[in-house]
Protein backbone atom coordinates (compact mmCIF):
# COMPACT_ATOMS: atom_id res chain seq x y z
CA UNK A 1 0.00 0.00 0.00
CA UNK A 2 1.33 3.45 -0.90
CA UNK A 3 1.65 5.93 1.97
CA UNK A 4 -0.83 8.42 0.52
CA UNK A 5 -3.38 5.58 0.40
CA UNK A 6 -2.41 4.66 3.97
CA UNK A 7 -3.06 8.26 5.02
CA UNK A 8 -6.50 8.31 3.38
CA UNK A 9 -7.42 4.95 4.96
CA UNK A 10 -6.17 6.09 8.38
CA UNK A 11 -8.42 9.16 8.12
CA UNK A 12 -11.37 6.92 7.18
CA UNK A 13 -10.73 4.56 10.08
CA UNK A 14 -10.47 7.41 12.58
CA UNK A 15 -13.76 8.80 11.23
CA UNK A 16 -15.45 5.42 11.59
CA UNK A 17 -14.30 5.03 15.18
CA UNK A 18 -15.29 8.64 15.92
CA UNK A 19 -18.81 7.93 14.64
CA UNK A 20 -19.18 5.26 17.34
CA UNK A 21 -18.81 7.87 20.11
CA UNK A 22 -21.75 9.33 21.93
CA UNK A 23 -21.74 12.80 23.50
CA UNK A 24 -20.91 11.46 26.97
CA UNK A 25 -17.79 9.66 25.72
CA UNK A 26 -15.98 12.93 24.93
CA UNK A 27 -15.38 13.74 28.60
CA UNK A 28 -14.05 10.25 29.40
CA UNK A 29 -10.35 9.63 30.03
CA UNK A 30 -8.49 8.44 26.96
CA UNK A 31 -5.66 5.95 26.63
CA UNK A 32 -3.29 8.94 26.28
CA UNK A 33 -2.08 10.11 29.69
CA UNK A 34 -3.68 13.36 30.76
CA UNK A 35 -6.03 13.58 27.77
CA UNK A 36 -9.76 13.15 27.60
CA UNK A 37 -11.28 11.60 24.50
CA UNK A 38 -12.25 15.12 23.45
CA UNK A 39 -8.61 16.25 23.81
CA UNK A 40 -7.52 13.33 21.64
CA UNK A 41 -10.03 14.16 18.90
CA UNK A 42 -9.09 17.86 19.04
CA UNK A 43 -5.41 16.85 18.67
CA UNK A 44 -6.25 14.92 15.50
CA UNK A 45 -8.36 17.77 14.08
CA UNK A 46 -5.60 20.29 14.83
CA UNK A 47 -2.98 17.99 13.29
CA UNK A 48 -4.99 17.70 10.10
CA UNK A 49 -5.26 21.48 9.81
CA UNK A 50 -1.51 21.84 10.48
CA UNK A 51 -0.86 19.52 7.52
CA UNK A 52 -2.86 21.92 5.38
CA UNK A 53 -1.08 24.94 6.88
CA UNK A 54 -4.33 26.26 8.30
CA UNK A 55 -5.91 27.17 11.59
CA UNK A 56 -9.33 25.68 12.17
CA UNK A 57 -12.29 28.01 11.82
CA UNK A 58 -15.61 26.48 12.79
CA UNK A 59 -19.04 27.50 13.90
CA UNK A 60 -20.62 26.36 17.13
CA UNK A 61 -23.22 24.48 15.08
CA UNK A 62 -20.71 21.96 13.69
CA UNK A 63 -20.44 18.62 15.42
CA UNK A 64 -17.04 17.24 16.35
CA UNK A 65 -17.52 14.64 13.60
CA UNK A 66 -18.22 17.37 11.00
CA UNK A 67 -15.14 19.24 12.19
CA UNK A 68 -13.04 16.09 11.89
CA UNK A 69 -14.36 15.39 8.36
CA UNK A 70 -13.52 18.94 7.24
CA UNK A 71 -10.01 18.68 8.68
CA UNK A 72 -9.47 15.22 7.16
CA UNK A 73 -10.50 16.47 3.72
CA UNK A 74 -8.05 19.37 4.00
CA UNK A 75 -5.17 17.07 4.97
CA UNK A 76 -5.96 14.54 2.25
CA UNK A 77 -6.14 17.26 -0.40
CA UNK A 78 -2.84 18.75 0.78
CA UNK A 79 -0.96 15.51 0.25
CA UNK A 80 -2.77 14.64 -2.99
CA UNK A 81 -1.97 17.82 -4.95
CA UNK A 82 0.78 17.29 -7.55
CA UNK A 83 3.64 18.46 -5.29
CA UNK A 84 2.06 17.36 -1.98
CA UNK A 85 4.47 14.48 -1.45
CA UNK A 86 7.52 16.30 -2.84
CA UNK A 87 7.39 19.62 -1.04
CA UNK A 88 9.02 20.24 2.33
CA UNK A 89 6.95 20.69 5.50
CA UNK A 90 8.18 22.56 8.57
CA UNK A 91 7.53 20.59 11.74
CA UNK A 92 8.78 20.96 15.32
CA UNK A 93 11.29 18.16 14.57
CA UNK A 94 12.59 19.99 11.48
CA UNK A 95 11.81 20.13 7.80
CA UNK A 96 10.76 16.88 6.18
CA UNK A 97 9.51 15.93 2.71
CA UNK A 98 5.84 15.18 2.16
CA UNK A 99 6.70 11.61 1.25
CA UNK A 100 7.79 11.07 4.89
CA UNK A 101 5.29 13.40 6.54
CA UNK A 102 2.35 11.54 4.97
CA UNK A 103 3.60 8.31 6.56
CA UNK A 104 4.07 9.94 9.96
CA UNK A 105 0.60 11.45 9.74
CA UNK A 106 -0.96 8.12 8.73
CA UNK A 107 0.84 6.42 11.63
CA UNK A 108 -0.36 9.08 14.10
CA UNK A 109 -3.96 8.74 12.89
CA UNK A 110 -3.85 4.95 13.09
CA UNK A 111 -2.39 5.13 16.60
CA UNK A 112 -5.08 7.55 17.74
CA UNK A 113 -7.78 5.38 16.17
CA UNK A 114 -6.41 2.53 18.28
CA UNK A 115 -6.28 4.84 21.32
CA UNK A 116 -9.99 5.60 20.91
CA UNK A 117 -10.83 1.90 20.55
CA UNK A 118 -8.70 1.01 23.57
CA UNK A 119 -10.26 3.81 25.63
CA UNK A 120 -13.78 2.72 24.71
CA UNK A 121 -12.98 -0.98 25.06
CA UNK A 122 -14.09 -1.77 21.53
CA UNK A 123 -12.35 -3.92 18.92
CA UNK A 124 -8.78 -2.64 18.48
CA UNK A 125 -7.93 -4.72 15.43
CA UNK A 126 -8.28 -2.09 12.74
CA UNK A 127 -6.84 -2.99 9.33
CA UNK A 128 -4.15 -5.66 8.98
CA UNK A 129 -2.64 -4.43 5.69
CA UNK A 130 -2.57 -0.82 6.90
CA UNK A 131 -0.98 -1.84 10.22
CA UNK A 132 1.71 -3.78 8.34
CA UNK A 133 2.38 -0.88 5.97
CA UNK A 134 2.73 1.57 8.85
CA UNK A 135 4.88 -0.80 10.92
CA UNK A 136 7.22 -1.25 7.94
CA UNK A 137 7.30 2.54 7.48
CA UNK A 138 7.80 3.42 11.16
CA UNK A 139 10.31 0.78 12.25
CA UNK A 140 13.36 2.28 10.46
CA UNK A 141 12.29 5.92 10.91
CA UNK A 142 11.20 6.38 14.51
CA UNK A 143 14.37 6.64 16.53
CA UNK A 144 15.20 7.30 20.20
CA UNK A 145 15.46 11.06 19.55
CA UNK A 146 11.72 11.06 18.72
CA UNK A 147 10.66 9.25 21.91
CA UNK A 148 9.84 10.34 25.44
CA UNK A 149 8.06 13.13 27.28
CA UNK A 150 7.21 16.06 25.04
CA UNK A 151 8.15 14.12 21.90
CA UNK A 152 5.91 12.60 19.24
CA UNK A 153 6.29 8.98 20.41
CA UNK A 154 6.49 7.19 23.71
CA UNK A 155 9.19 4.76 24.73
CA UNK A 156 8.79 1.42 23.00
CA UNK A 157 6.89 -1.16 25.05
CA UNK A 158 6.72 -4.90 24.60
CA UNK A 159 3.91 -6.64 22.78
CA UNK A 160 3.07 -10.11 24.00
CA UNK A 161 4.50 -13.01 22.01
CA UNK A 162 2.16 -13.82 19.14
CA UNK A 163 0.51 -10.39 19.14
CA UNK A 164 -1.15 -9.06 16.01
CA UNK A 165 0.67 -6.59 13.77
CA UNK A 166 -1.63 -3.87 15.13
CA UNK A 167 -0.49 -4.55 18.71
CA UNK A 168 3.16 -4.81 17.61
CA UNK A 169 2.85 -1.39 15.94
CA UNK A 170 1.17 0.13 18.99
CA UNK A 171 3.87 -1.27 21.31
CA UNK A 172 6.56 0.06 18.97
CA UNK A 173 4.90 3.49 19.16
CA UNK A 174 4.97 3.35 22.96
CA UNK A 175 1.43 2.26 23.76
CA UNK A 176 0.58 -0.05 26.63
CA UNK A 177 -1.20 -2.80 24.73
CA UNK A 178 -2.54 -4.68 27.76
CA UNK A 179 -6.20 -4.30 28.61
CA UNK A 180 -7.06 -2.07 31.55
Amino acid sequence: MELDQAHRLSQEIFGTVLESLNEGDLSRESNCDGWSINDLVEHVIGGNYRVAGQVEEFSNTESIFERFQSSANEAIQTFEVPDGLKRMYKLPMGEIPGSIFVGLRATDLFAHSWDLCHSLRIDEELDYELAQTLYDFAKPRINPMMRGDGKPFGLETLAEHGSSITLKLMAFLGRNTSRR
